[in-house]
Order: structure tokens, then C-alpha cells, then sequence
């Protein structure tokens, strides 16, 4: 069984807060806890859920959110240039998970690396990554364009609607969604697909109990294009996934 974290880390992303919520030095740091749900695009797999300490720290240099660490190269005027780091800890199968993916070598998930860029204008924010597999597991890379639009309802309520778009090249496609020809059998022909999106939309809504204490929740689903819902060991194009954090600032 692998860990499912997608749910539960990207919720740990916060807006800039007063002055006064920070430390003299300009750093922010915290610590607290999240749960999870998603389910899956693979055949019999079973849904998954998590709960998983959480770590926030950001200063004028550094941002560690979850399992994305971003090192800041330019960071004013409404842009954001970083070179980010990020673990994706619950990506691809093992193959007891389902008996659709009994016999088929087990897909781990890597660490991707590579630049990051986020545009504020007003209440937009325009997001853009291109990503490669560091740990060398999938050989592949991909890019996210993203969208959000934060409507601030009070001092301590937001609501964020997002988009994304990403697009995942040959190498990613094939290693956690193709079929090698020693994995092939009777019910589950050999497959090598080529690259394909993956878009989907979400929403985010946080509250801020004090000025250190902030929950959230999300929730959004993903859909995939062909060349993944074509897989013989793919059951379903759309997946939904939802989150619930506390996290409590220094």
C-alpha cells in the first residue's frame, strides 16, 4: 500500500499574512496535521485515505510546504520565480493492490524537480512548473498551468477556485500507465502509450479559528485524456480527491 498524500499536502499552501504573524526575521514556520481522500484512475484499486503530520516554513529564501520545497530566486512584485523540489510520495501502484494489477511490476512514485513560476494580479494567480523525475523512476517530465481566483469573504474566511492543466510526457505515461510485454497476459494486452493531459478543477476553503490557527478543506476531481483511459489496467478517467488540514503558525 502506498502513501497517499495528495489530499492532505497541498493544503498546507497559505496566503501572506499580517506583518505581525510573522517573526522578526521575516520567517514563518508551523506545525499540524491533515487528512485525506482520493480515489484512483487503476483498475480494482481501492480508494485511499491518509492522515499525515504536517510542516510549513517560509522565509525571504526558502518555502517547505508539505512535500514541496521551493527555493526562491525572485520573489516581488506580484511574481515568483523558484526552482522547486517536490516528492510524490503516492504516485503509481503496487502490484497487490488490485487483482487487475497482480503480475505487473510495482510503479513508484519520484521527486520532481524543476523551475516554478506564480503571477499575482488582484485576485488571480496564474501558476506555471515543468517538472523532471529526478529520482529517475519514470525518466519522464511534466508541466502544470494553473489557475486560482481567491475570494477573501472575511478577515478569516477564503474560498479559492482553481484550474489546472498538465500535460505528461511519453516516458511518465508509459512507466505508470503502459504495459510491458513481460506484464501482458491473457485479459490485460501489452501497452505503449505516448504522451497525454491530465486537466481538472477544485476548491479550497480556509478559516482562520486565531491568528495562528488555520483549517482547511478541499476538495476537487481530475480527469484524464485518452491515452491513459485507454490503458488496460485504467477502469475510470476521473478521479476526486478531497482533504482536511489544521495547521497551527508560529
Amino acid at each position: 500500500m502506498k502513501l497517499r498524500t495528495f489530499g492532505i499536502l497541498t493544503l498546507t499552501a497559505l496566503p501572506v499574512l499580517s506583518s505581525s504573524a510573522f517573526a522578526e526575521d521575516g520567517s514563518q514556520w508551523g506545525l499540524g496535521v491533515g487528512a485525506g481522500y482520493s480515489s484512483s484512475f487503476y483498475d480494482g484499486k481501492d480508494n485511499d485515505t491518509s492522515a499525515l503530520p504536517l510542516v510549513y516554513f517560509d522565509n525571504s529564501w526558502v518555502r517547505f510546504s508539505g512535500t514541496t520545497l521551493d527555493i526562491k530566486i525572485k520573489d516581488e512584485d506580484n511574481l515568483t520565480l523558484t526552482l522547486r523540489a517536490k516528492a510524490a510520495l503516492g504516485d503509481g501502484y503496487d502490484s497487490g493492490d488490485s487483482s487487475k494489477l497482480r503480475g505487473m511490476d510495482d510503479r513508484d512514485g519520484g521527486l520532481w524537480v524543476g523551475p516554478h513560476m506564480a503571477y499575482e494580479f488582484g485576485q488571480n494567480t496564474l501558476s506555471l512548473d515543468v517538472l523532471g523525475d529526478a529520482s529517475g523512476n519514470s525518466e519522464g517530465w511534466q508541466s502544470t498551468l494553473g489557475y486560482e481566483y481567491n475570494i477573501q469573504l472575511s478577515e478569516r474566511l477564503s474560498i479559492t477556485p482553481s484550474a489546472k492543466l498538465s500535460y505528461l510526457n511519453s516516458d511518465y505515461v508509459n512507466y505508470y500507465y503502459g504495459v510491458k510485454t513481460s506484464e501482458a497476459r491473457a485479459d490485460r494486452q501489452a501497452y505503449n502509450p505516448g504522451a497525454s493531459w491530465t486537466y481538472g478543477a477544485g476548491v479550497d476553503v480556509g478559516f482562520y479559528l486565531t491568528r495562528h490557527q488555520r483549517l482547511n478543506f478541499s476538495m476537487g476531481v481530475d480527469a484524464a485524456a485518452d491515452e491513459i483511459k485507454d490503458s488496460p489496467i485504467v477502469d475510470d478517467d476521473t478521479v476526486m480527491h478531497a482533504g482536511f488540514s489544521y495547521l497551527y503558525l508560529f
